[in-house]
C-alpha cells in the first residue's frame, strides 16, 4: 500500500476511535467541512465549488485560482444541476496540484 494512503488510513482510524470514545471537541462547522472533504474520497466525481477547491484542495486564494484557470492549469468548470455557479470534480485539480507542488 502507498505510504501516503497508509498514513491517511491511520489518521482516519485514529479519528474514528476518538469519535467512538467521545474524545473529540470538533465543532459542527468543522465536522461538516470534514464530511464534505472525506466524502470526496468515496465519490471522486462529486462536484465542488471554486471556494471549496481554493480552501480545502488547492490552499490558494480565488485570484490565484483564476490565474491558473486562465493558464489552462485548471480546466473550465461545468454547470451542473443543483449548483448556481460553476463546479469541478476532484480529478479536475490533479494538474493544478502538481503545478503548485513544483511552483
Amino acid at each position: 500500500m502507498n505510504p501516503t494512503i497508509s498514513a491517511l488510513r491511520e489518521v482516519l482510524k485514529d479519528s474514528l476511535d476518538r469519535i467512538d470514545a467521545g474524545n473529540t471537541n470538533i465543532s459542527e462547522e468543522h465536522a461538516n467541512v470534514l464530511i464534505d472533504l472525506i466524502g470526496t474520497i468515496n465519490k471522486p466525481e462529486k462536484r465542488i465549488s471554486k471556494a471549496f477547491a481554493c480552501e480545502h484542495i488547492l490552499h490558494i486564494n480565488s485570484n490565484r485560482f483564476n490565474y491558473l484557470l486562465s493558464k489552462g492549469v485548471i480546466p473550465p468548470g461545468k454547470h451542473e444541476l443543483g449548483f448556481h455557479e460553476l463546479s469541478w470534480s476532484i480529478a479536475d485539480f490533479d494538474d493544478a496540484i502538481k503545478y503548485l507542488e513544483n511552483d
